[in-house]
């Protein structure tokens, strides 16, 4: 372990935050599960640079292949769903051994014969969060929002500007200034990811506004929505966790 170097980005360090952080080192790291080909699209390079553009923890920004997301899910259904054996002679090891046989089984029965299907699936759902993400990043930064009022034009004076009708005159229109709009654009996807109806929807929002808020803390404000070489950079962690956000609401 090593002491942690605080920065103007860091939370002040108390209680809860002694100040501590993990000091694994790169080749450490990728070695981690998460970044193994065989479970994750995405390694520690890649995971790397999308965490130094959107200060998000590097954890949360591997892209799992769907039977590594399968095998998450069927861990997390046996622990909610089954009750594990536990006879009085049982030890903790014995419980640890009976999850894994009862995992393992589900995966043999269930998911491997399924394997196609569920790839097939992951492809579709991928595609879908992607293209739809996308077109919002577009259409939410293209939108400009202007004053909606107007102005009275100088009234004439004399007995005659009893009888006249006033003209109106337009007004320039309102600057939005870019915090402004950011401001804006996470509201509003904050609204619409608990008023959509549809599961790819809300994950998509939600996973929006979970990416820009970090972006926007980390830079002060978004980056990447207009330059098509930094929309991968947003695309794939949203994608992600889009992705893991539509399992769990399908429940």
């Amino acid at each position: 372990m090593q002491r942690h170097q605080r920065d103007k980005d860091d939370h002040p360090e108390g209680p809860w935050n002694p100040g501590i952080q993990s000091g694994l080192t790169r080749e450490l790291l990728e070695l981690s599960t998460i970044f193994r080909s065989e479970n994750s699209f995405s390694d520690i390079t890649q995971a790397t640079e999308l965490r130094d553009v959107t200060g998000l923890p590097i954890e949360d920004l591997a892209i799992f292949r769907p039977e590594r997301l399968a095998l998450h899910e069927v861990l997390v259904r046996v622990t909610a769903d089954y009750e594990i054996p536990d006879p009085e002679d049982a030890s903790v090891s014995s419980l640890g051994m009976n999850l894994r046989r009862m995992a393992q089984t589900l995966m043999s029965l269930v998911v491997d014969p399924n394997r196609s299907e569920i790839n097939d699936l992951y492809q579709q759902a991928r595609s879908d969060l992607d293209n739809f993400i996308r077109s919002e990043l577009a259409g939410s930064f293209r939108r400009t929002r202007a004053g909606p009022f107007s102005k009275q034009a100088e009234a004439p004076r004399g007995l005659w500007a009893w009888f006249r009708k006033q003209p109106t005159v337009a007004a320039a229109p309102v600057v939005e200034s870019e915090w402004d709009r950011d401001e804006r654009v996470i509201l509003e996807w904050s609204m619409r990811a608990h008023t959509s109806e549809t599961a790819l929807e809300k994950a998509a929002f939600r996973s929006l506004v979970r990416v820009a808020s970090a972006i926007r803390l980390k830079h002060d404000r978004i980056l990447g929505n207009t330059h098509s070489s930094r929309l991968s950079l947003w695309t794939s962690p949203a994608t992600t966790m889009a992705a893991g956000l539509s399992v769990d609401s399908s429940r």
